[in-house]
C-alpha cells in the first residue's frame, strides 16, 4: 500500500459516520447523494434515489 492508498483509506470508524439513507442505507456523501424535502430543501435522512420533493419514491 502506498502513501496515497493509506491517505484515502476510511477506517471502520470512519465508514461509520458518513449519514446513510434511512430506507436504502446508501452512504450520503456528496450534495447530490441527498434527496429532497417538500419546499426543495436536503433531506438530511434520505437518498436521492428514495425522496425527491418530499415524495418517497
Amino acid at each position: 500500500m502506498d502513501q496515497h492508498d493509506m491517505q484515502t483509506e476510511k477506517t471502520d470508524e470512519e465508514e461509520t459516520l458518513d449519514p446513510h439513507c434511512a430506507t436504502c442505507n446508501m452512504p450520503l456523501r456528496k450534495a447530490e447523494d441527498f434527496g429532497t424535502d417538500s419546499e426543495g430543501e436536503k433531506s438530511e435522512k434520505y437518498c436521492c434515489h428514495c425522496m425527491q420533493g418530499g415524495n418517497m419514491l
